[in-house]
This record gives structure tokens, C-alpha cells and sequence, in this order.
């Protein structure tokens, strides 16, 4: 219970009523990532994301599908109307300096289930071999002329290194990635 008493300047006073005040725990969110999105862990009614931030629109929940490389954080405010941000998680493209001036991004490294790849939009058509640590093509995928966005289930390969090698694109590239 509390009360404020104020004085003026010819020292007079008043106080007023008895206010009970409720001060709310607030979880700080801590963002994970579940190899195909991130997740924000503190429970709320309403989330909003941001990359370098700039608000990532029409997303507004716990989760968020990869976006690309940057540094995020997620505003979450809970069923009292409490705010609180996370702070930045980065997300980095692995095996980037191969790929870099061909305009491809390759996320997330490692990967548990879902490999993540943009593409220039003046793209030709193409195809992405997917080759294991010894050499043997393990996974072939088509690409179709300016499709940007590609989502590649790793799954079922066993955990270790490989190199998604881009071939009958603009320019042709190489980006190593790591299955867990």
C-alpha cells in the first residue's frame, strides 16, 4: 500500500488515498534457434522482431522463420502489458567468402533439418549439388530461373561437413555447411 503526501511552497500538505501497486516479474526473452527459425522463450501476447533494427513485419509471434544473416532482437509484451527486449542474437553465413560476390546466402551453420539459401534474382536456371566430405554427390536439387528462396531439408544426411556447389546460375559458387 502506498500513498504520496505533497507540500507546497508555503508549506502546506496534502496526501492522498491509499493505492495498492502491483509491480510484474518480467521474463527478458532470450532468442534461440531451432535450425529453420529463431525463438523468443519469454511468454507473451504479442512479439515484434527486428533485424538490424528495422521491425520485421507480419510476423508477431514466439517464432520467426530465417530472415538471413543480421543481428535480431524481439520486443515482447506480455499479457500485462509489460515490454521487454532480448538481446541481439547475430546470425552469421558460414562459408560466406566463397559465395559472397555471387550474391548467395547460406544459413544457418550448422543446420539441424532445414538449409536456408537466397539466391540473386536475376537468376538463371540451375541446379545445386549437395556433395559429402569425400567427394560423392549426395543430393541434387533444380533450380527454375529467378527463384530467390530455397529451403533444402538436410534431415536425413548423416552429421559432417558439405559443400552446396551452385552450378548453371549467373555465376557458379560454392559455400560449405555443417549438419548436425
Amino acid at each position: 500500500e502506498h500513498s504520496v503526501t505533497v507540500f507546497n511552497e508555503g508549506g502546506c500538505s496534502s496526501t492522498s488515498d491509499v493505492v495498492n501497486v502491483t509491480v510484474f516479474d518480467v521474463t527478458q526473452p532470450i532468442i534461440t534457434d531451432n535450425g529453420s527459425s529463431l525463438n523468443a522463450n519469454a511468454p507473451g501476447s504479442f512479439y515484434q522482431w527486428y533485424i538490424d533494427g528495422a521491425p520485421i513485419e507480419n510476423f508477431h509471434g514466439p517464432e520467426l522463420p530465417h530472415q538471413g544473416p543480421g543481428n535480431y532482437t524481439v520486443e515482447v509484451t506480455d499479457a500485462n502489458g509489460c515490454i521487454t527486449q532480448s538481446e541481439p542474437y547475430t546470425m552469421i553465413a558460414v562459408g560466406m567468402a566463397d559465395i559472397e560476390n555471387a550474391g548467395i546466402w547460406v544459413w544457418p551453420i550448422p543446420t539441424t533439418d532445414i538449409l536456408n539459401i537466397n539466391l540473386p534474382a536475376a537468376s538463371s536456371a540451375g541446379v545445386i549439388d549437395v556433395m559429402a566430405a569425400d567427394g560423392r554427390k549426395v543430393m541434387t536439387i533444380s533450380l527454375k530461373a529467378n527463384e530467390t528462396t530455397v529451403r533444402i531439408d538436410v534431415s536425413s544426411l548423416a552429421a559432417g561437413t558439405y559443400i552446396a556447389r551452385f552450378t548453371g546460375l549467373t555465376s557458379n559458387a560454392m559455400s560449405r555447411f555443417v549438419k548436425m
